[in-house]
């Protein structure tokens, strides 16, 4: 079959289309996956680039991405059928997801929304999934919420923004001055210009939500209310300290979820989720994918189109 591999770490051009031995089903419960549509996340570049070693080891060859839609092909479990149609992801630093085919457990993999096509549901899982994972398991969040999200527009950004108007929750974006039209288009109640405003206001907040990372948390906790919750998808070493040991500032790892996906899903078909996708790109253009990525100025999501 064919994939995207690399060899070592480097740079997106170290990435080529290869012919790759296709992955055999090996256990009860596991399904074969006739891959239609990936996307590209940042932490995929991240593991590209040697940036996350300690966690994506030093084994190659690598095939990246993480999300996938399509259908199964080859079946050993009694909860998925040839012929189904799929979503999910994997873990990052496993990766298989820019290839033809994959085996997946069907632990983690969930029936694809009825009312979009593979290439929405594949930029779904991993960005949905993190946001989903912060809101509603770490900071429980509640009808009515005052949440302020960094990175409003950006993958994980615009998934969090639909998931908390869904909540019914008062959102305020804090986003760049090109990205103001779009903020509110999402859905965003206020917004907040980094480029003008200080993003350190007086405005108390439920949760606050750092999808970029680069929000101070000793400043960032005094917008917080008394029960408030900072949360943060950027994985640095100085964040993974502080989570540990405040109460309030936390860190969202997001993990695989049948669970997550299913609700995800339901969110979807009631047209409370269409997701944000800036672009689609062929399976053999994948290093301009991660070049697009890299540059960090991508609104909502990067489609991989494999089929």
């Amino acid at each position: 079959m064919k994939a995207i591999v690399y060899y070592n770490y480097g740079s997106a051009e170290i990435m080529k289309l290869a012919e790759v031995a296709e992955p055999e089903i090996s256990k009860n419960g596991d399904i074969k996956v006739l891959i239609h549509a990936s996307s590209v996340n940042p932490v995929d570049w991240k593991i590209r680039r040697g940036m996350l070693k300690m966690l994506s080891g030093k084994k190659f060859p690598k095939i990246p991405g993480a999300d996938f839609s399509g259908v199964v092909i080859e079946s050993a479990s009694s909860k998925f059928a040839v012929g189904d149609q799929v979503f999910g992801m994997v873990k990052a630093v496993d990766g298989g997801c820019s290839a033809e085919k994959i085996v997946v457990s069907d632990k983690i993999v969930a029936p694809k929304p009825e009312n979009i096509d593979f290439i929405q549901a594949g930029v779904i899982p991993l960005a949905g999934l993190t946001a989903l994972q912060a809101l509603k398991n770490i900071a429980s969040i509640e009808t009515g919420d005052n949440v302020l999200i960094n990175g409003c527009t950006g993958g994980v950004g615009t998934f969090a923004v639909k998931i908390a108007k869904a909540f019914d929750a008062r959102v305020t974006g804090i986003c760049s001055n090109r990205n103001i039209e779009y903020s509110m288009k999402l859905g965003c109640n206020e917004i907040v210009d980094y480029t003008t405003q200080n993003v350190y206001t007086n405005e108390k907040f439920d949760i606050i939500f750092d999808t970029i990372g680069n929000l101070k948390y000793n400043k960032a906790k005094k917008m917080l209310k008394s029960k408030g919750v900072y949360i943060s998808s950027g994985i640095n070493a100085g964040k993974l300290i502080t989570s540990s040991i405040r109460r309030k500032c936390k860190l969202v790892i997001v993990k695989p979820d049948k669970k997550g996906l299913l609700f995800l899903k339901n969110l979807v078909e009631q047209n409370k989720l269409i997701p944000e996708i800036q672009e689609v790109q062929p399976l053999y253009q994948l290093v301009t994918a991660h070049q697009i990525s890299e540059e960090g100025k991508v609104n909502g999501k990067i489609a991989v189109r494999i089929r």
